[in-house]
């Protein structure tokens, strides 16, 4: 009946420590794949850095392309206002003579 007793303690000891290899195996593959998903998550956090900056960069170079356009733009009305300006006081210079001529 000891001997009995000391077989079920030593299976019992067999299995604790089958069961101990199993949670540190599986302790073992957690850290693997914790080191791979901080490995992961530091590459992902490079990236994120990586188009915020050409994000940045992109709506830097779209508001000095606005600038451009308002600034020619401007610049073109401003000829624009030139010539009618011209045009028109020709125009009342043509006028003026016809008015000296009628009268």
């Amino acid at each position: 009946e000891v001997q009995e007793q000391r077989q079920k303690e030593a299976g019992s000891q067999v299995q604790l420590q089958r069961r101990i290899q199993s949670l540190r195996a599986e302790q073992e593959q957690i850290k693997q794949t914790a080191m791979l998903n901080s490995a992961e998550n530091d590459k992902l956090e490079h990236r994120q850095a990586e188009l915020e900056e050409h994000l940045k960069l992109m709506h830097e170079k779209l508001q000095s392309s606005r600038r451009d356009a308002t600034r020619k733009f401007q610049l073109r009305m401003g000829e624009v206002k030139a010539d009618a300006d011209k045009k028109l006081q020709a125009t009342d210079s043509v006028l003026l003579k016809i008015k000296k001529n009628v009268e």
